[in-house]
């Protein structure tokens, strides 16, 4: 199979929509006493993409395998009030795609976005429940500095946690 990163431009923001709404139940369904519907219409809507999109301070890459958008990467330029700081905020795959080393592919394209940009930390935050992604992150050298709670009423209340991981380059 074939793969690209591709950046997305603001026109994306309806295929960048349909790809949350495809990919994040796969992963984040458990979370919620609604399988995370109010949450992907409320964060994923292509209006709240083209909003995203359009900030200068981020960056989106679709992950194509075999021309077909099956993932994607934020990216912002800084994390909190940190200048030299970059954060991966989101990694998203299809189900379907990940244990192919995608996962680590996005995660390197992001880190070396960051040292291009000559930033110093690389923040990311990561659910607390998913012991399998922090290990991930840990392996490839964050460590864990903090964690706070969601404050979204329909999280389950014993899996509000997310923990905040950084890496220095």
């Amino acid at each position: 199979m074939s793969h690209k990163i591709i950046k997305a431009t603001p026109e994306d923001n309806k295929i960048l929509s349909d790809l949350c709404f495809e990919i994040y139940p796969q992963t984040f369904s458990y979370l919620w006493h609604d399988e995370g519907k109010w949450y992907m219409e409320t964060m994923y809507n292509p209006d709240k993409m083209l909003q995203e999109l359009e900030d200068k301070n981020s960056e989106f890459y679709f992950l194509t395998i075999n021309d077909e958008p099956r993932g994607y990467l934020k990216l912002n330029h800084s994390f909190k009030d940190e200048p030299e700081s970059f954060e991966i905020e989101r990694i998203y795959i299809d189900q379907n795609f990940t244990g192919q080393g995608y996962g680590n592919i996005l995660l390197n394209f992001g880190i070396e976005i960051a040292r291009l940009m000559e930033r110093k930390t690389v923040y990311l935050k990561v659910m607390a429940s998913g012991i399998g992604t922090i290990k991930f992150y840990e392996k490839n050298g964050f460590e864990a500095i903090g964690s706070e709670l969601l404050p979204y009423e329909l999280l389950k209340s014993e899996l509000r946690t997310i923990n905040t991981m950084k890496k220095i380059l």
